[in-house]
């Protein structure tokens, strides 16, 4: 059960592109790196705003982060009830926020 206040903050959290776009991103390809994150979404933000977004996701619980050596590797906090509530927000968009990597291919032109 998710709290009302968890709500609260799951509304909050969502409430900015960006962050749906890195949750995407990350619910899509498993898991990630700040590099395969920066590259995933494009140059629409800088790396700084992307790094802050990923630490506001990982200090509300919705990322757990292991290491990989030395470089932390991003993925979905399937074990806290708030990352299923942002999930399910997600699939709901009848959009996506970030193009999957199939649909960039599909829209080349052959010569």
């Amino acid at each position: 059960m998710v709290s009302r206040r968890e709500v609260i903050l799951i509304c909050k959290i969502l409430s900015n592109d960006l962050r749906l776009e890195i949750l995407q991103s990350i619910d899509r390809e498993g898991q990630q790196s700040m590099a395969e994150i920066i590259k995933y979404i494009g140059g629409k933000h800088s790396d700084t705003t992307i790094s802050g977004a990923v630490k506001s996701l990982k200090l509300a619980g919705l990322l757990d982060v292991k290491r990989d050596g030395i470089t932390p590797i991003y993925r979905l906090n399937r074990d806290n009830p708030m990352t299923i509530l942002a999930t399910e927000i997600l699939e709901a968009i009848d959009t996506d926020i970030v193009p999957s990597k199939k649909k960039k291919e599909s829209h080349a032109i052959s010569v």
